[in-house]
């Protein structure tokens, strides 16, 4: 199993959902030099937390 379908496991692992669903995206935007690894790897933990605080809201109004 390759690198790349292990980190896919891990991130269901730590049901990272969101991370996991944006990641091949960030990661053509990291190969084309269009961002950085850092700027891509914020903005896929910044994706993550605003999901979190979503499901947190709708948790509340249930």
């Amino acid at each position: 199993m390759s690198n790349y379908h292990q980190l896919l496991n891990q991130l269901s692992d730590l049901n990272l959902t969101c991370i996991k669903e944006i990641l091949p995206a960030h990661l053509d935007e990291v190969a084309k030099n269009e961002q950085s690894l850092v700027d891509s790897l914020f903005e896929l933990t910044h994706q993550e937390i605003l999901l979190c605080q979503f499901l947190d809201r709708l948790a509340r109004l249930v």
